[in-house]
């Protein structure tokens, strides 16, 4: 079981689950990290569970700062912002293969990323993109959000399991194994 606060929410991931914090692991925020190619962005977490699916969880909590990010919530903004940070998580996997970093459990996770690029053209990526507001995100809003990140990643990557999840949303089937609640 590994359990993770990202942005307030708690992640937990059972024992079914490789998992790892992409944005902090010093494969990427390091000294020699994937994050020093300028701009480059990274998706909260990269993990495989044992069904074979390898995903890609990018979280964003707007509980408190509505006002300041609004504009964040727009169909257009926050898709194609989830977009570029996988694109650029799945360019640091590739760039971390091989180096120093590159130990268990990331590295094994980084083999089932190449096997679900390479072996299966994306088709075993699913994108989750997590998003907590109060009031919560409109239904529509989030099936808009949805559809716009997967054309993305579909012309990018033909990376077509894509979901937009929220604690008011999410079914515990969705996503096999994890759980997830607001840090208290």
């Amino acid at each position: 079981m590994k359990e993770f606060e990202e942005s307030r929410p708690v992640f937990r991931f059972d024992d079914n689950w490789i998992v790892e914090q992409w944005d902090a692991h010093p494969a990427y925020r390091g000294a020699d990290g994937f994050d020093k190619a300028p701009g480059t962005k990274a998706c909260d977490f990269v993990g495989r569970h044992e069904s074979g699916a390898v995903y890609l969880i990018e979280v964003k909590n707007f509980i408190g700062y509505h006002h300041d990010n609004r504009h964040r919530l727009e169909r257009e903004g926050l898709p194609t912002a989830a977009a570029a940070k996988v694109r650029d998580t799945l360019a640091g996997l590739f760039w971390t293969r091989g180096r120093s970093a590159d130990v268990s459990p990331l590295a094994e996770v980084i083999s089932h990323v190449l096997d679900a690029t390479i072996a299966s053209g994306s088709r075993g990526i699913r994108v989750v993109l997590w998003v907590e507001d109060r009031p919560p995100l409109d239904p529509a809003v989030a099936s808009a959000m949805m559809s716009d990140l997967r054309r993305q990643l579909l012309r990018w990557f033909k990376i077509s399991k894509v979901l937009v999840a929220s604690l008011d949303s999410a079914e515990p089937t969705m996503i096999p194994g994890l759980t997830v609640r607001l840090a208290s």
